[in-house]
């Protein structure tokens, strides 16, 4: 589970302008 969580990070770190960005402070 958790390295599926961490393939989807990658991707969303991928993604300019992410909502998920905003999480990350």
């Amino acid at each position: 589970m958790t390295e599926s969580i961490k393939i989807i990070q990658q991707a969303l770190e991928g993604i300019p302008g992410g909502p998920y960005k905003n999480l990350e402070i």
